[in-house]
């Protein structure tokens, strides 16, 4: 059993070397127009070449109302989901 567990172990491993393997890379540090030729980390900025879409923004809490918050001084487009507050 301990056998079967292990090879089960080594098989995982080799899987996620190889899912690690065909993944895009991603690059810690971008390097925006606006810093002329500075970087900056990825998730500090805007960039559309994010590893994943979710991005974060800081906002004042104008009102409450119910299960309503409104929302002010928020960095989103139109229509962007809110997914946690």
């Amino acid at each position: 059993r301990a056998q079967q567990r292990q090879q089960q172990q080594q098989q995982q491993r080799r899987e996620c070397e190889a899912a690690a393997a065909a993944a895009p890379q991603v690059r810690a540090k971008v390097h925006p127009p606006g810093l002329l030729g500075g970087s900056i980390g990825l998730f500090a900025t805007r960039t559309p070449h994010r590893p994943n879409p979710i991005g974060l923004s800081l906002a004042a809490l104008l009102h409450v109302e119910g299960g309503t918050l409104l929302l002010g001084g928020a960095d989103l487009i139109d229509g962007t989901p809110v997914l946690d507050v």
